[in-house]
C-alpha cells in the first residue's frame, strides 16, 4: 500500500476532522500559556456535554433528561470561570479552552459518523497541520535549547503517545463512562500538581465553576455506568453507552 492511498481515502470528513483536531491542539497550547491550567482542564471537562449537543443537532442522536441536566450545570460552570476571566484578564485563554473542547467534540462527532473509516491519517495530518503554524508563527526563533528539546520530547513522544496509545486499548475493556470518568482524573487532578509544584493558585471563581464543571461529569458518567451494567430485559437492549 502506498503512503498516499489512506491520506485520499479519508475524504472531506477526514480533512475536516484534521482540521478540527488542529484547532483543538492549537487552542490548547495557547489557553495552557495565558490561562490558568485550572480554567483550561476544568473547561475541556465539559467535552462530553459538547459532543452530546453536536451529536443531538447533526446526528439525530437523542438526549437523556440526565444528559440536558448535566449539560446545563456544566455550561453554567463554564460561565462562571469566564466572568472570573474578564475580572482576571485571561478572557482570550478562556476562550481557547473553549475552542479546545468543541474542536475535539467536533471530531469526535465525524469519527461517530464515519465509523467504518480509518481516522488515523486524519490525526496524523492535524498534527502536520499544528508542527506547520507553530514553525511560521517561530520562525525568527527556531533555535531550541537541549533542555526544552528534551522536555518535548517526554510530552509529545512520550506522555502523549502512551497515553493515546492507552487510551485506545482501554476501549476494548471499559464502558465508555468508565473511560471518560477516568478521564476525570486528568482534569481534577491538574490543577492541583500545578499549585503544588509551580504555586498556581486558582481563583476563586475557577472553583467554583470547576465544582460545578466536574460534579455534573461525575454524577453523570456514575449514572451512565450504572445503567449500563443493569441486565438487559427480554427484547429490550442495554442501556446507552
Amino acid at each position: 500500500m502506498s503512503f498516499k492511498r489512506p491520506f485520499a481515502a479519508i475524504g472531506w470528513s477526514g480533512y475536516t476532522g484534521a482540521a478540527c483536531l488542529a484547532l483543538a491542539g492549537w487552542g490548547y497550547v495557547y489557553a495552557i500559556t495565558t490561562t490558568t491550567v485550572a480554567n483550561t482542564l476544568f473547561t475541556l471537562s465539559s467535552i462530553p456535554f459538547i459532543t452530546a449537543l453536536f451529536a443531538w443537532l447533526f446526528l439525530k442522536e437523542k438526549l437523556q433528561p440526565i444528559t440536558l441536566i448535566t449539560m446545563v450545570i456544566a455550561g453554567t460552570g463554564i460561565g462562571v470561570m469566564f466572568a472570573g476571566g474578564v475580572e482576571a484578564g485571561v478572557m482570550w485563554g478562556n476562550l481557547a479552552a473553549l475552542a479546545t473542547a468543541t474542536g475535539f467534540s467536533c471530531y469526535a462527532v465525524l469519527i461517530r459518523r464515519n465509523r467504518q473509516a480509518d481516522m488515523l491519517p486524519a490525526y496524523l495530518v492535524s498534527m502536520l497541520a499544528i508542527a506547520i503554524i507553530a514553525l511560521l508563527i517561530s520562525a525568527d526563533s527556531w533555535r531550541i535549547g537541549l533542555w526544552d528539546l528534551a522536555m518535548c520530547f517526554i510530552w509529545g513522544g512520550l506522555l502523549s503517545g502512551v497515553g493515546n496509545v492507552m487510551f485506545a486499548a482501554s476501549a476494548r475493556y471499559l464502558l465508555a463512562a468508565e473511560m471518560t470518568l477516568f478521564m476525570l482524573i486528568e482534569f481534577a487532578l491538574g490543577p492541583v500538581w500545578v499549585w503544588l509544584f509551580i504555586g498556581e493558585v486558582p481563583s476563586h471563581w475557577t472553583v467554583i465553576g470547576g465544582v460545578l464543571i466536574m460534579g455534573a461529569v461525575v454524577v453523570r458518567a456514575s449514572w451512565q455506568i450504572r445503567v449500563s451494567r443493569r441486565p438487559a430485559s427480554p427484547g429490550r437492549l442495554p442501556g446507552p453507552t
